[in-house]
């Protein structure tokens, strides 16, 4: 409406100036200056009759310089081409093509006498229009002023005016009492996004009833967008902006109360005539209590969802600790044994490989470093299987230090590569500085098993082949009739190992060489208590058996040498010399014929033997047994601290610090430290026999069979046999409290079945032996005391 105004305005102006109702000021200027050319010419002319030049000069110089609109003036005699005079730059700006322009420049003839005299020639300035730049354009510039200014005055005057009418007249009596009657709040918003029209429930919702809204934007009542929405515009600006319907989206709005609504909005446009968008129809649902619910929901889905992944974390450790062993982080068996069988009924896997390894001496580690190094060292052994298996394969520890490693699509050939490399980097590993080794068994499906345990047994010949035939080594099953030889000479040495030494046989030797000379055989007690106290740290309990019977006997050959070198009161001579060394020989021979006992025979031979320092580091160690050098150590230790008839003892300190300088040039350098360390303790006293019950000679030999017994069982760690053992030590030993107190203990600890802790076991069966062994020395001391009287 504004802009037809204007128009209609502007119109009028230049019909007006058409007709000549509005004076045109171009026009009125070119009026004036001729009117000045004229008035200038007459004063020229009166002063050219005179004669008076220099009042002409005067006056037209005066008017040169009083009047702006005039650049320049020059006098022109009639018919001459020369001005008779000038004033400003008349002759720069004189142009004869517009001698007559008012616009630009006049000339006027001068009379004189009703003569023509000449030509007053007048230069005038561009027009003037007072500052006002509309009049350059007449009647444009008015036009355009009039035209511009109409329409903003009219603009200004109607906004003003419409907002004191009522907008909602626009919508019909009976259209707002429908709209009342709705429960959703709707409001008429016109293309500024002002509020038209609003029913009653709009005005509930805003807490407006009573108020003038109309006009209003709808944007002021501080509408809050969802955190999902912040991007987007609000609802009916998106409307207005892609003139297309806009759907559910959700406002918040707080009211003065602090109650926080939720509205689902929806705007549609309102379309006039000429289908152009002419306003938008918004509605508002109030979804509060459903969305309140719908939060309620959401975080109880919430919980439920934290609920739901803490339970599949839970049954994810549980699947995890019932397919993996806790301690190595490999497969247990069960598992193994699912993936197993399904590689095996796999058509496509026709490379299917098999590797069963076991640490090498795993239980001496146990024994010598304590359990918790053992433990160390099978998690080690697991980490490096599944290191270096990865993907590839599945890694299971098979049982105890037993692990078996399945690995498909390979040949048997890489397979065998990879166990051999597997194998040196087992070998190159350590733990708590521990080394280990580990023996491979490797069976394949091209070896034609009848099937998946088929498969495993043939692995496990195969690693039995490896153990048995020097162990640290991989066999593979086709190649297991190469490795026949040494099975046999393994067999015949586990066999020597195996045999069992008739304790009756040992005591019945210590006897006579007590009977024969009993301050031997104290000696050779005390060094078989010390030879086990230090063997304890370096062999397992079958060893230690034979070194303790080795140790006992070591003397016994001192049977077969004459009374008068035994018993000499001092020095002996060469000769005699040569005969007591003889005693070792006689003793092995004594011990291969009461014993059958090729083993503790070689011991006794050779415990006489020094230990090269050369021999250090290298295989030719190996030629002087172990219970051999322990052997060695504790005799010497033993002979230099008690006396003789050619000199006196020495102290405890001296002795040792006599095997430390020797060490290791006749002795063994590891042992000499254990035994240093065990006396330097101060636990090494031997126990008080008073008040210990004195066996019989039958009694003595059934403890000594128990003692062999339970060596057995505690190597074997066989619960049930050291519980049956312990029994009949009960009972033999009846009499003994200590015996019996460590029974009872025995039998706590291991319960009704014989599932019980290993560990405690084993130290009460050791503390049982420790007593049997103390039990022999009052034997041997009651028969001493027998052969003084």
């Amino acid at each position: 409406m504004a802009l037809s105004i204007g128009i209609g305005c502007a119109s009028l102006i230049w019909i007006a100036a058409a007709i000549g109702l509005v004076p045109d000021p171009a026009l009125e200027q070119g009026r004036s200056r001729i009117g000045t050319a004229r008035t200038l010419a007459v004063n020229v002319a009166t002063y050219a009759e005179n004669r008076r030049q220099v009042n002409l000069k005067k006056l037209l110089e005066r008017t040169v310089e009083s009047d702006d609109n005039i650049v320049s003036i020059g006098v022109r005699r009639t018919n001459s081409e020369q001005h008779l005079m000038t004033f400003g730059p008349h002759v720069e700006y004189w142009n004869l093509d517009h001698r007559n322009d008012a616009a630009k420049q006049i000339s006027v003839e001068i009379l004189a006498s009703e003569q023509p005299w000449g030509e007053l020639e007048i230069v005038f300035a561009p027009y003037q229009f007072s500052g006002n730049i509309l009049w350059l354009s007449f009647p444009f510039g008015l036009v355009a002023f009039v035209f511009t200014a109409s329409s903003l005055f009219a603009w200004v005057i109607l906004s003003k005016s419409l907002k004191y009418l009522n907008p909602s007249n626009v919508v019909p009596s009976r259209v707002r009492s429908a709209l009342d009657t709705l429960a959703e709040g709707l409001v008429l918003l016109d293309g500024n996004g002002e509020i038209a029209h609003a029913n009653e429930s709009f005005k509930k919702i805003t807490s407006s009833i009573g108020e003038d809204i109309l006009g209003r934007k709808i944007g002021d009542f501080g509408w809050q967008k969802e955190a999902t929405e912040l991007d987007e515009g609000m609802p009916w600006e998106l409307c207005l902006e892609d003139q297309q319907r806009v759907a559910r989206h959700v406002l918040s709005l707080t009211l003065p109360d602090s109650t926080l609504k939720k509205f689902a909005v929806n705007a549609t446009p309102i379309y006039n005539g000429e289908e152009k968008v002419r306003g938008v129809l918004v509605s508002f649902d109030d979804v509060t209590a459903l969305e309140n619910k719908n939060s309620e929901l959401a975080k109880i889905i919430g919980s439920l969802r934290s609920s739901r992944d803490e339970v599949a974390r839970q049954n994810e450790r549980l699947n995890f600790l019932a397919s993996y062993d806790p301690l190595t982080k490999c497969m247990n068996r069960r598992s193994f044994f699912d993936q197993f069988e399904k590689y095996w009924n796999d058509e496509d896997c026709k490379l299917l490989n098999l590797l069963m390894l076991d640490i090498d001496f795993f239980k001496n580690i146990n024994d010598t470093h304590g359990h918790s190094i053992g433990d160390e060292v099978l998690v080690l052994m697991g980490h490096l299987l599944r290191e270096s298996v990865g993907d590839r394969g599945i890694v299971c520890r098979y049982g105890g230090e037993e692990f078996v490693v399945l690995i498909p699509s390979i040949t048997v050939d890489q397979c065998e590569s990879f166990a051999n490399d597997l194998r040196q980097l087992i070998e190159q590993s350590e733990t708590s500085g521990v080394k280990f080794t580990a023996s491979l068994g490797l069976s394949c499906r091209q070896f034609i098993p009848m099937d998946a345990q088929h498969l495993l047994d043939q692995a496990d010949e195969s690693l039995y082949l490896a153990k048995g035939s020097g162990r640290n080594k991989v066999v593979r099953f086709d190649k297991r009739l190469e490795y026949k030889e040494l099975i046999d000479k393994a067999a015949v040495a586990e066999a020597e190992q195996g045999k069992e030494i008739p304790y009756t046989a040992v005591t019945g030797l210590l006897s006579a060489l007590s009977f024969r000379c009993p301050r031997t055989a104290e000696h050779s007690i005390r060094v078989a208590d010390m030879s086990v106290i230090v063997g304890e740290q370096l062999m397992n309990r079958r060893e230690l058996y034979q070194l303790e019977v080795a140790a006992l006997l070591h003397d016994v050959g001192k049977i077969g040498v004459p009374d008068s070198i035994l018993h000499k009161p001092g020095p002996l001579t060469k000769e005699e010399w040569v005969v007591m060394r003889k005693h070792d020989d006689i003793g092995a021979e004594i011990v291969r014929s009461a014993l059958s006992s090729e083993k503790i025979a070689h011991y006794i031979e050779s415990h006489h033997q020094e230990f090269s320092a050369d021999d250090v580091g290298t295989d030719t160690v190996m030629l002087m047994p172990l219970a051999s050098r322990i052997m060695t150590v504790c005799d010497a230790f033993d002979a230099m601290t008690n006396d003789r008839v050619y000199r006196p003892a020495m102290s405890e300190d001296e002795a040792l610090q006599e095997l430390e300088r020797n060490s290791p040039g006749q002795f063994d350098p590891q042992v000499v430290s254990i035994l240093c360390e065990h006396v330097r303790s101060g636990v090494h006293k031997p126990k008080s026999e008073v008040g210990r019950p004195v066996f019989s000679t039958q009694q003595a030999n059934a403890i000594g069979e128990h003692i062999e017994e339970l060596y057995v069982a505690v190597s074997d760690e066989d619960v049930e046999k050291i519980k049956n053992v312990v029994q009949q030590l009960r009972a033999d030993a009846s009499g003994d409290s200590q015996v019996d107190e460590v029974a009872n203990r025995l039998d706590d600890a291991i319960g009704v079945t014989p599932q019980a802790d290993l560990e405690e076991v084993l130290n009460l069966a050791n503390e049982v032996m420790q007593i049997c062994r103390e039990s022999r020395n009052t034997f041997v001391q009651t028969a001493e005391s027998i052969v003084a009287d």
